[in-house]
C-alpha cells in the first residue's frame, strides 16, 4: 500500500498477523540537511523536534507515529492547555546539522494554548514575525552552491519582505524571501530571481538553487525562473538560518508556517523534478 509518507510493507508479528513496516519517501536520497515534521526515511530513528512548554520551561523530544507523521498525541499530552515552542528541529540527514534556537523569545511555536499548529492539515512550525524574529540556525551549509526544497505557507499577504531562509547574518548573501505575492531569491548581491503567484492561505512547495553563477526558483513544480548574473557571497558565515534574514531583524521573519526543508549542496537538475512532486504529494 502506498501512503502519504511512502510505502508500507507487510510483515508478520508473532501471532501471524500482518503489521506495517514503515518505509519513508526518501529512503535513498542523500541530503545535506533534512528537517520535517514527518519521518523521511526508515533509517532515521530519532525525534522530529524538541519542544519547550511555556508554563514551566520543561522540554521533551517529540517523535513520529507508526505512519511517520508527527506524534501529535504525544505532543498534545505534553502541552496540555499550554503553548509549546521548538528548541531543536532535528536533522534527519544523518549529518547532525540540527536547527537550534535556545533563546526562548525567538523560538518557533508548535502548540498554541493547547492547539497544535497546522499548515493546512499537517503539523508545522509557526514563525512569529512580531517584536522579535523567530528562527533556527543550523550548521555550516553554504559553500559554492545550495539547493533548498521547502513546504511553507503564509496566512496573509505580508506588507514587506519576509524570509524563508537566509545565509547566516549576512544580508543578501543567499536568501529566499516573499514580497507581496512574489517569491524571489538572491545570492551575493546579484539580481533577484522572482516567481509570481505565491498566494496566501495556501500550502506551497518552493525550490531554489543558489550559487555564484546560477540561481533558479520553482514554485509548486512550475517552470523555474533563472538568473546567471555572477554573485559573490561573503564566505565568513555559512550557516543556514531558517525563518528569517537574521541581519534584518523581526520585520524580515517568515510570518507563517514551515513544515519541511530539504537541503542539498548541489544543483539537483532532473533529480529536483522528482523530489518536488514527492514533497507536494504530502503537503498539498
Amino acid at each position: 500500500m502506498i501512503g502519504y509518507n511512502g510505502f508500507i510493507n507487510s510483515n508478520l508479528n508473532k501471532k501471524g498477523l500482518a503489521t506495517a513496516a514503515f518505509v519513508g519517501p526518501f529512503e535513498n536520497t542523500v541530503f545535506a540537511g533534512a528537517y520535517s515534521t514527518r519521518r523521511l526515511r526508515s533509517g532515521y530513528t530519532g525525534a522530529s523536534i524538541r519542544v519547550r512548554r511555556d508554563s514551566d520551561n520543561s522540554e521533551m523530544d517529540i517523535g513520529f507515529d507508526s505512519l511517520g507523521n508527527l506524534n501529535t498525541s504525544e505532543l498534545s499530552s505534553f502541552a496540555s492547555t499550554n503553548s509549546c515552542f521548538v528548541t531543536i528541529w532535528y536533522d534527519q540527514s544523518g549529518n547532525g546539522r540540527n536547527a537550534v534556537r535556545s533563546v526562548t523569545t525567538t523560538q518557533p511555536r508548535i502548540v498554541n494554548s493547547g492547539i497544535v499548529e497546522l499548515m493546512g492539515s499537517r503539523p508545522a512550525l509557526r514563525m512569529l514575525g512580531t517584536t522579535t524574529a523567530t528562527w533556527l540556525t543550523t550548521g555550516d551549509f553554504f559553500n559554492q552552491g545550495i539547493t533548498v526544497v521547502s513546504a511553507c505557507r503564509v496566512p496573509s499577504e505580508p506588507a514587506g519582505a519576509v524570509n524563508l531562509f537566509s545565509r547566516g547574518n549576512l544580508d543578501n548573501h543567499g536568501r529566499l524571501y516573499l514580497f507581496s505575492a512574489q517569491a524571489a531569491t538572491r545570492f551575493g548581491g546579484a539580481n533577484d530571481v522572482p516567481i509570481t503567484n505565491f498566494t496566501a492561505a495556501t500550502n506551497h512547495v518552493v525550490s531554489t538553487h543558489l550559487s555564484p553563477n546560477l540561481r533558479w526558483i520553482r514554485l509548486n513544480n512550475a517552470t523555474a525562473a533563472t538568473n546567471t548574473v555572477p554573485g559573490t557571497a561573503d564566505p565568513t558565515d555559512r550557516r543556514l538560518v531558517i525563518g528569517t534574514n537574521q541581519s534584518a531583524g523581526a520585520s524580515s521573519t517568515w510570518t507563517g508556517w514551515i513544515g519541511e526543508m530539504l537541503v542539498f549542496q548541489s544543483d539537483l537538475g532532473t533529480t529536483e523534478t522528482q523530489i518536488h512532486p514527492t514533497v507536494q504529494l504530502y503537503w498539498q
